[in-house]
């Protein structure tokens, strides 16, 4: 029987250990306040098998934690919630399948050829070879393959997006170093993936999908480094991995703040957002204190009342100030048509010349207008 190499450390494998490990690590703080375990044990498992891969010493192990990253991440796309997220993951975990069905193959070819299962460096040109070159470049967001990386990231959670932003692609560049460092062809399928996923970006109006094909921008300057594979290039593809895991995954931090403060990621909605950044949130804790000011609290049956043909049948009213919302067959998406469908409704049982002055979505317990009054819900 063949020996398998179930854990190799050397200094590849360890840079790519540790960034993988600290930054699970500030992947979970940044999402400490989900409450989903699907999302909670999912992102474990997907590190997990990101950094089991990277200290992989045969296929057959790189294997089982390949497929192990494609099963786990896609449940951060599911957990959106939403039937575009679902036919996503679909396409999404197909794709990725795909990938380690093809591996599988080359594995099995490079095998009958060699009679190897060393996950060491390769030479390009046995069938075996070109088919592991293929199912690494899936995860690497080749150009042509790559269409599952700006469709699944702006589809997940905003927490799953930046766990999905930190492994799938490393791994692969981390791979492609591994086997096919000083490839030529690497160097030039890494100057279109430079160039072409910027075409895109700039016509793209959803900022989530402008950091994934930015990530596929700099995944092409990784892949040309590994195709002139000199100790200096490799050196600088394990440098650029790093910074770019920390930096892309604040800049998806950031944008998911975005996301959950105003409930859009479309730079067309995001007009006036510094103003809304800087609006201060009032704990929950304090609410008391600021409804001391205001004269009077209608009822829930009022507001039931009032609203009553805004609101679908069986709708909640949790749901208006939900983001982004679909209430009463309006699309809420972004923060300023909340506002104004909050307006509209608030309009029914305000008085005269009273005006709404909070909208805050994260005040759900509360809807101050003008005139001295509020709305409990």
């Amino acid at each position: 029987g063949y020996s398998l190499t179930l854990m190799r450390v050397d200094q590849l494998s360890i840079v790519f250990g540790l960034i993988f490990s600290f930054a699970a690590f500030l992947a979970l703080l940044y999402a400490w306040h989900v409450k989903d375990t699907v999302q909670q044990v999912t992102t474990l498992l997907y590190a997990g098998s990101a950094i089991g891969a990277v200290f992989a010493g045969d296929f057959v192990t790189l294997f089982i934690f390949w497929e192990g990253t494609a099963v786990a991440s896609v449940f951060l796309i599911w957990a959106r919630g939403t039937e575009g997220a679902y036919y996503t993951g679909m396409r999404y975990l197909i794709i990725q399948i795909a990938s380690g069905v093809i591996l599988v193959a080359g594995m099995a070819l490079h095998y009958y050829e060699t009679g190897s299962l060393a996950f060491e460096a390769l030479t390009l040109g046995s069938l075996g070879t070109w088919a592991i070159l293929i199912a690494f470049g899936i995860k690497a967001a080749f150009p042509l393959l790559h269409t599952w990386l700006p469709d699944a990231y702006p589809a997940a959670t905003p927490t799953g997006t930046v766990v999905l932003s930190i492994f799938t692609t490393k791994l692969a560049i981390y791979s492609l170093a591994r086997s096919f460092a000083g490839t030529e062809i690497l160097i030039y399928i890494g100057t279109v993936m430079v160039f072409w996923p910027l075409i895109y970006a700039a016509a793209e109006n959803d900022l989530r999908r402008v950091l994934a094909y930015a990530l596929n921008n700099q995944l092409g300057f990784m892949v040309i480094a590994v195709g002139i594979g000199t100790p200096l290039a490799l050196n600088g593809v394990a440098a650029h991995a790093v910074a770019h895991i920390l930096y892309k995954s604040l800049l998806f931090m950031a944008m998911g703040a975005v996301l959950y403060r105003t409930g859009t990621a479309k730079a067309s909605g995001l007009g006036g957002l510094y103003r809304c950044s800087f609006e201060p949130v009032l704990p929950a804790s304090h609410d008391f204190l600021y409804l001391e000011r205001f004269r009077s609290l209608p009822s829930r049956e009022d507001f039931k009342a009032a609203f009553a043909d805004l609101f679908p049948e069986g709708c909640r009213l949790e749901d208006l100030l939900e983001t982004p919302v679909s209430i009463g067959g309006r699309a809420c998406g972004s923060y300023r048509q909340q506002l104004a469908f909050l307006e509209q409704a608030v309009a029914k049982i305000r008085p005269a010349g009273g005006t709404l002055i909070h909208g805050d979505p994260h005040l759900k317990n509360m809807l101050p207008v003008g005139d001295g009054k509020v709305i409990f819900i």
